[in-house]
């Protein structure tokens, strides 16, 4: 008789296997007594699959559902994000998110502060070097934050909203007007939400429907 009793395991296991996640063994793991080893040894005797490689497991896709996760929440704090991932059976390091967030530029218009490089984006800039310049001439203020330790001891640079009304205000022949996106400006200098049915997408895709729909 076998020592342990893998078939009511086999489905969770296939699906870390599928995801690339240490973490989902681990539960398994915990829940059901058996050792890692030994899971590990019948996923890989028993059910064939593939080795899971720390590379696999580094580098593994975002899944779809993953990314709607990121999109709906991209507001919330990382490790409010990371439990919502973790509750959908998906674990993801904060890094991970983090880095995430940024490729798919989600944060840019939803949160208190943005980044100077969203920032410069918003803009019409595509490098933040215009952003700098206007910070350091003391045109518009920013604050260094450490949000996890991918970024320990550099950290990002990050301008609030009140800033940005300010110098959008305050310094209109600093900038090209031609440049900006005017849905995120409207938002920024009205407080109504101006820009809010196309804030998912912060690269400005999507603009040029709600743009002909409310006449400009």
């Amino acid at each position: 008789m076998a020592k342990y009793d893998y078939s009511k395991w086999e489905p969770m296991l296939r699906n870390a296997y599928a995801n690339r996640s240490i973490g989902v063994l681990k539960k398994i793991s915990k829940e059901s007594g058996i050792p890692v080893a030994s899971l590990k040894y019948h996923a890989r005797s028993v059910l064939r699959l593939h080795p899971m490689l720390a590379r696999d497991r580094i580098n593994r896709p975002w899944d779809e559902k993953e990314i709607d996760i990121l999109e709906n929440h991209g507001e919330k704090s990382l490790q409010v994000i990371r439990g919502k991932l973790k509750r959908c059976g998906f674990y993801r390091s904060l890094s991970a998110i983090e880095t995430r967030l940024s490729l798919l530029r989600v944060r840019a218009t939803r949160t208190e502060y943005i980044t100077l490089a969203d920032f410069s984006v918003r803009m019409g800039y595509e490098d933040t070097m215009a952003a700098r310049r206007w910070e350091k001439s003391g045109l518009i203020k920013s604050r260094r934050q450490v949000m996890t330790e991918r970024n320990n001891g550099n950290g990002f640079r990050y301008v609030s909203r009140k800033s940005i009304r300010d110098f959008l205000l305050n310094h209109p022949a600093a900038y090209d007007h031609r440049r900006i996106d005017w849905i995120w400006a409207l938002d920024i200098l009205t407080g109504k939400d101006v820009g809010k049915g196309a804030i998912s997408d912060s690269c400005g895709n999507g603009y040029e429907i709600q743009q002909a729909t409310a006449g400009y």
